[in-house]
């Protein structure tokens, strides 16, 4: 598991701070987050602190139920496995 980059909780993440930890990889964040946005109109994201051990993680909920989480604990493995199998699988 990689390190959690969100572990302040009175520091809540934001699209910059995402952008700096994700680095050339947010491009492909901003692309989940469009696509989900197209199929499932109407999504709220909300960002939740679950301790210190967790940290900050995006929870987009559709209807009050979870449709996405984003663990900021995973953000070395998004960066090395999840988004380049995302990429190629974006239209």
């Amino acid at each position: 598991m990689g390190t959690n980059i969100f572990l302040d909780k009175s520091i809540k993440p934001d699209d910059q701070k995402l952008s700096k930890a994700l680095g050339e990889s947010y491009k492909y964040w901003t692309d989940i987050k469009n696509y989900i946005d197209s199929k499932y109109p109407g999504t709220v994201e909300e960002w939740k602190n679950y301790g210190a051990k967790y940290g900050w993680n995006l929870k987009i909920l559709l209807k009050k139920k979870g449709i996405y989480f984003f663990c900021s604990h995973t953000i070395s493995t998004l960066k090395s496995h999840l988004f380049s199998g995302i990429r190629q699988s974006l239209p």
